[in-house]
């Protein structure tokens, strides 16, 4: 979906353009009635209140179209920036009007959620495998031996970082949904209200702030936070992590999924065909790409999301004061 969308959906009938109308009606209808008491009963403070109501009228119609058009310009910067199809199926279940930044941010964290889940189950069967033969012992009449002990540590490490991804996997989820309802509830509830409470002069400063709200975490919010997750390091994280742990899964992939411990020479045949594997150099290769993979994801899903927070309250308060401005006309002295 693109900003051209959301204009078509601004303009077009769609329930926030119609909302936005009747609002404006009202208060053009309103400073209309203010303009002719003032001229009836020559006031000129009620004249000069309803040619100041007649302009914030008029205002908020020009931010809707301000509005759209920022969203169809940074619509335009994503879709240059990304290959075609980028950002598609990700975003089921969306308002049509949902713009581009909106769908690559959801599609990204669903990307590095993805690749948690994809580590996280190669881990649990490895760590397994491992724990299981670090579990075996050898009877050789007077010397009992567990030639492979020294894998009880990498397997009980492998099943904590399994459940570190867990943790992370969990906070992006979270960091999805709230984008989720931002785009689905957030916009469209926040909007219309700040445009209804920026028709009087007593809640205006009120409905400046809920507009530039709306407009920070729908627009300038998933813009930021998809610009970061672009440039991070999660997917090359995920690759280097993956490559490890299928050339771990390869020294194990001689140990069968189930043992049939009653059949003569089973584990004889298992240690033979993993002999030479050297199995603790491959488990060690897995920590490097493990700590940079995990480092990525809290990058994704903590430290991205604050920076891009920080960045749209910075925004918000800024567009909160200026569109809960007065026009400060002066016609008072004017007149």
């Amino acid at each position: 979906m693109t900003g051209t969308d959301l204009l078509s959906s601004l303009v077009d009938g769609s329930p926030t353009w119609n909302l936005a109308s009747a609002l404006a009606i009202i208060s053009i209808v309103l400073a209309g009635i203010a303009l002719g008491l003032g001229r009836a009963f020559s006031s000129r403070r009620l004249w000069a209140w309803g040619t100041e109501e007649l302009g914030q009228a008029v205002l908020n119609v020009a931010l809707l179209a301000v509005l759209a058009t920022a969203i169809t310009f940074s619509s335009g910067i994503v879709n240059d920036l990304l290959p075609a199809g980028t950002y598609l199926g990700c975003a089921s279940g969306l308002p049509p009007d949902t713009h581009a930044a909106m769908n690559y941010t959801l599609c990204a964290i669903q990307n590095a959620s993805l690749i948690s889940q994809a580590a996280g189950s190669a881990l649990i069967l490895q760590s397994y495998k491992m724990g299981l033969l670090a579990s075996l012992s050898m009877d050789l009449n007077v010397v009992s031996a567990q030639p492979y002990q020294a894998l009880a540590w990498p397997a009980k490490t492998f099943a904590d970082w399994a459940q570190a991804l867990g943790g992370w996997e969990a906070l992006l989820e979270a960091d999805r949904q709230f984008l989720a309802m931002v785009a689905m509830q957030g916009f469209a509830l926040f909007l219309p209200a700040g445009l209804l409470f920026r028709l009087f002069f007593a809640t205006r400063k009120l409905g400046g702030a809920l507009m530039a709200g709306a407009i920070a975490f729908y627009v300038v919010y998933p813009l930021a936070l998809g610009t970061l997750m672009l440039y991070g390091p999660s997917a090359q994280a995920g690759a280097n992590a993956m490559a490890a742990l299928n050339a771990n899964d390869q020294a194990l992939s001689v140990l069968p999924a189930s043992l049939d411990w009653n059949q003569p020479g089973v584990i004889a045949n298992m240690m033979k065909g993993l002999d030479g594997q050297d199995l603790a150099a491959r488990a060690a290769g897995v920590y490097g790409p493990m700590a940079a993979l995990q480092g990525a994801l809290m990058l994704d899903a903590v430290v991205y999301p604050l920076m891009a927070l920080l960045v749209s309250a910075a925004a918000g308060v800024g567009m909160a004061g200026l569109l809960g401005a007065e026009l400060k006309l002066d016609l008072m002295e004017m007149a």
